[in-house]
């Protein structure tokens, strides 16, 4: 399996900035401690998956695994999706793969991808060959951890030109499920090349009769599978895009990028580049061991030392 990078991780970035406040974590704590299973849960219902992202990741890690077997599927996959990839692996590895199926198929197709990546190759392997969008999800997970290709979705709407404004509608209500974020509708040819699209804005206010041809945007703007995912990201900065198709070498519709895609991707840059100015690895979490902050800095500490030393020696 591909590496990747947590594209729809926490919006608590590295979980450990908490929101929430200490005294609910040590309630939260107590109450599955006790093993007070509603209380917990009516203690949850009022958080955002981000918030509970936040307090799974700051609970001993038993009683992050209790609480996420007491979740409902929709709650546990929304805020595995929030947590950090270290500690979300860590759960990961510990949960039999027919528990972590409907974790997974609950989720978008570019989210289960992030998740399966943080599997070992052989659990990722098993739980794939059960998920609905086996297919799609495999696709997703051989692009390049940093590519537009790695953080786009599949979940999108694509209309003929020659459709009518009532069929592209209808196509729309039908997808509705699926596409929790149809910002554009795109215009594909016979062979799911992009022609151009129409925004929603456009669908609503022009006549039912009206051909999507004559209203579509022909000059649709988009990107390569392989393009870095900075890049990206400075694109739909740059022109204040909402969303952003995805094509492949023969300009074959392959996905698309939402806003919520970028602001992802530049958070976890800039996170990056401020774990690097104060000479940490761009990889460290709070919530990973002694052992692993220790191993991931010492580099940094050695090669300090030496500068020091060499300092040093020159006075």
């Amino acid at each position: 399996m591909n590496g990747r990078s947590t594209h729809k991780t926490s919006e608590t970035g590295s979980p450990g900035h908490l929101e929430v406040g200490a005294a609910l974590v040590e309630s939260l704590a107590r109450l599955t401690e006790a093993g007070q299973r509603e209380s917990v849960l009516t203690q949850l219902a009022a958080l955002a998956p981000a918030d509970i992202a936040a307090v799974l990741s700051h609970l001993p890690f038993e009683q992050t695994q209790t609480l996420l077997d007491w979740m409902p599927l929709a709650v546990g996959s929304e805020a595995l999706c929030k947590l950090g990839d270290n500690f979300r692996g860590r759960l990961l590895a510990d949960l039999a793969p027919e528990r972590i199926v409907p974790l997974v198929d609950g989720l978008d197709t570019d989210e289960a991808a992030d998740l399966l990546a943080d599997l070992p190759p052989d659990k990722a392997r098993e739980v794939l060959a059960h998920l609905k969008d086996a297919e799609t999800v495999a696709g997703l997970l051989g692009y390049g951890e940093e590519t537009a290709g790695g953080i786009m979705g599949t979940e999108y709407v694509a209309v003929s030109r020659a459709w009518t404004v009532a069929q592209a509608t209808e196509e729309l209500r039908r997808h509705a499920d699926r596409v929790a974020e149809a910002l554009d509708v795109f215009v594909v040819d016979a062979r799911d090349r992009l022609e151009g699209s129409v925004s929603l804005k456009c669908l609503l206010l022009s006549p039912p009769d009206a051909i999507i041809g004559d209203i579509m945007n022909p000059a649709v703007l988009s990107v390569h599978t392989d393009l870095d995912q900075e890049e990206v990201a400075r694109i739909m900065d740059r022109l204040d895009l909402l969303s952003l198709p995805v094509v492949d070498s023969g300009r074959h519709l392959a996905g698309q990028i939402t806003i919520d895609d970028v602001v992802d991707v530049i958070r976890e840059e800039a996170e990056e580049d401020i774990q690097r100015m104060s000479g940490l690895s761009g990889d460290e979490e709070p919530t990973d061991s002694l052992w692993r902050m220790a191993g991931l800095r010492l580099p940094w500490l050695l090669g300090g030392l030496a500068g020091a030393g060499l300092a040093a020696l020159v006075v």
